[in-house]
């Protein structure tokens, strides 16, 4: 290749610094600038120009030009090597001198028509070049970040939560020294404390949930239970007690402490004494029980997980559960479970995660070991109503044309004062003649008097005594086989104190040999405090008065339908064993008198006997039906604006009423009232009570 000569014209302008426009505006012509033999082939190796150049994008395509050299804004020297400087021809030296005069000035001058002809291409079209490769490496670089953040965003939306949400979070509690209580699943709205390392939870939540027999005595200001032969009393913030004969216990704590005037009672030694699991659980610290020993649902965990707050993998872990836990299994929701763990969580596991549903029936961890006195023989009680001393004499009447009777009930005792007294109406020389007849004798004892207050008077701890210790006495000295407690007006508010009366009566009672019976409305919820439940543990006998469907005041209608009296034996049996259950009919009935005066119709009611009953139809020439939906005849008559409506009780719906007592296997049967019924009934009644 020929060298590069600088002229005499282009060294002026070099020297002269003459500025990159004055140069541009010069009419020098690039053959005179640049030696004729230097051609742009020459300059750049001999490639074409027409390779070099691209008028419509500006790239250059000589491997020998990098972008980054031909870009540089000074254009400086060792920019523009092509190689050793002692290699260069004298056009290579004009185009370096050249390039030094451009960057003297500080500017990056644009010659555009030059540049084209040098084969350098235009400052745009190189700027253009960068502009494209940057924006082609920016789009490159943001497909894949683009790519990263879905791949990201994938593997977030499809991978489970670890978090865990917090025990206080779940159950909205602050940390702090009290014991949050779960019953059932259910949390409780009362704490327990901590007292030397000991967990103790109130007395009122003991007795309403856990065991009604830790009774707060009113009176004493003590704790008192109830076995099945003794009462245990304690004295508050002691670790002594003693049982009803004076003896004297210890532990190595307070059974019963008062904080803040609060009472608390040890909670591991109530379940000593108790039917209910519990376990203990941390953070925060809580008490999880169970005393429903209903069926159960449960599944068993297939493989280790989570138990989530919510039905999702990104919702909150509450706990981890390993391979063969059973768990509560509650319902099913759209691929998971909702389940109820052991410490008290309600949340969700997935359902490939869990077995099918089992049921379980939970094991009784506590069972009462109170003996009862139950005959041998099946009960046939009937009630004698008496007013006076002077009516025992009649007894003898009474029993006449009777058959298979095993008890008397004599109406002796009532309640007169929220004291404890009661007046008596027995005779010693009664129960002597009874028991010549075989016949036990089991005085009633009632509530009727409307000034007694069943609060003041059951919570009375002296009062409950004196009422004991009369009838204790009482039968030992008449000779009493048993007792019968009719009392019918218990409310809601003296029910526990009602309870706490015949537990220590029955304690009585059972170390004297005599036998206890109480008299109970058919179930129902708003008679549900009588809790049958309870008194079955106590009690030996329990009779349900399966009549007083309609009453006075009532709308007219039957007595005791059939389907009344099934429901009151099953009702009970739901509470009570068959084997202490008896059920009462009615030897009575009722006479309807409604009258009708301008329109408005009165009804009104009396209970008579049987035979007076079906008198009343005979007189009137009403014919009495068979209605097989109530179990009795039917009869109804009209007077001018009057309607009279009996069912009657007799022979045939006694039979049907026997034939419920026979099918459940009840203890037997009791009868309200002797002297109202027709004689013929003994025969049905000693047929089916065997």
């Amino acid at each position: 290749m020929e060298k590069y000569t600088v002229n005499k014209k282009d060294k002026e302008l070099l020297d002269d610094n003459i500025k990159d426009t004055e140069l541009l505006d010069n009419d020098v012509e690039y053959k005179e600038l640049l030696d004729e033999n230097s051609e742009d082939e020459e300059l750049l190796d001999d490639d074409s120009e027409d390779e070099l150049i691209d008028d419509d994008d500006g790239l250059l395509d000589n491997d020998d030009f990098e972008d980054d050299e031909l870009l540089d804004d000074n254009f400086e020297d060792d920019n523009f090597q092509i190689g050793d400087e002692d290699a260069l021809t004298d056009e290579d030296k004009k185009l370096k001198a050249f390039g030094k005069l451009t960057s003297k000035k500080g500017k990056n001058v644009s010659v555009r028509k030059d540049k084209k002809r040098i084969g350098l291409g235009s400052n745009r079209s190189v700027k253009q070049r960068k502009k494209r490769k940057v924006v082609l490496l920016g789009m490159t670089g943001a497909v894949v970040i683009g790519i990263i953040i879905s791949v990201i965003a994938i593997i977030n939306k499809y991978t489970p939560t670890k978090e865990h949400m917090s025990g206080y979070t779940y159950f909205d509690v602050i940390q702090g020294d009290d014991v949050l209580v779960m019953l059932n699943n259910e949390t409780i709205d009362t704490t327990g404390i901590y007292n030397n390392g000991r967990l103790y939870l109130s007395c009122d939540f003991i007795a309403q949930k856990l065991n009604q027999r830790f009774y707060f005595d009113t009176e004493s200001k003590t704790i008192l239970y109830t076995t099945a032969t003794d009462i245990y009393t304690y004295n508050i913030n002691h670790n002594t007690y003693t049982d009803s004969k004076g003896k004297s216990y210890s532990e190595d704590f307070d059974i019963v402490d008062e904080v803040n005037g609060k009472l608390y009672i040890d909670f591991e030694y109530v379940s000593k004494y108790s039917n209910f699991t519990y376990s203990y659980y941390q953070d925060p610290n809580r008490v999880v029980i169970s005393n429903d020993f209903n069926d159960v649902d449960y599944v068993t965990v297939t493989k280790d997980t989570v138990v989530r707050y919510r039905g999702g993998i990104k919702s909150l872990v509450l706990e981890e559960v390993a391979q063969d836990t059973k768990i509560r299994y509650n319902k099913s929701i759209d691929g998971w479970v909702e389940v109820t763990t052991e410490s008290g969580f309600l949340g969700y596991i997935k359902s490939d995660c869990v077995s099918e549903t089992f049921t379980e029936k939970r094991e009784n961890v506590y069972t009462d070991n109170i003996s009862s006195i139950i005959k041998d023989y099946k009960i046939s009680l009937a009630w004698f109503q008496v007013t006076n001393t002077t009516a025992n004499n009649s007894i003898g009447n009474y029993l006449d044309g009777t058959q298979k009777v095993t008890t008397l009930s004599p109406t002796w005792y009532s309640i007169t004062s929220n004291n404890g007294d009661m007046s008596c109406l027995a005779t010693k020389d009664f129960v002597d003649k009874m028991h010549v007849r075989g016949i036990e004798v089991w005085p009633l004892v009632d509530d009727f008097d409307s000034s007694i207050n069943g609060v003041t008077l059951y919570s009375s701890k002296t009062a409950r005594k004196k009422m004991i210790s009369t009838l204790i006495n009482d039968s030992k000295k008449y000779g009493y086989d048993g007792i019968n407690i009719d009392f019918e007006k218990v409310t809601i508010e003296s029910a526990k104190h009602y309870l706490q009366f015949i537990r220590e009566l029955s304690v009585a009672c059972r170390n004297n040999n005599i036998v206890l019976s109480t008299d109970n409305y058919k179930p129902a919820k708003f008679n549900s405090f009588y809790d049958l439940a309870e008194q079955n543990a106590f009690v030996d006998y329990l009779v349900i008065m399966g009549y007083d469907e309609h009453y006075s005041g009532s709308e007219s209608g039957s007595v005791a339908s059939i389907g009344f009296v099934e429901e009151g034996i099953t009702g009970a049996l739901a509470q009570v064993s068959s084997k202490k259950l008896i059920d009462a009919i009615p030897f009575f009935t009722r006479v309807w008198t409604l009258t009708t005066t301008n329109g408005e119709t009165v009804t009104t009611s009396k209970a008579v006997g049987m035979q007076v009953a079906i008198d009343n139809l005979n007189a009137n020439k009403a014919p009495a039906i068979w209605d097989e939906t109530v179990g009795q005849y039917f009869g109804s008559y009209e007077l001018d604006n009057v309607v009279v409506k009996i069912w009657l009780e007799e022979d045939h719906s006694i039979e049907e009423k026997m034939k419920l007592i026979q099918h459940y296997e009840l203890a037997g049967v009791a009868q309200w009232k002797l002297g109202l019924e027709n004689k013929s009934v003994w025969s049905v009644i000693a047929k089916y009570n065997q």
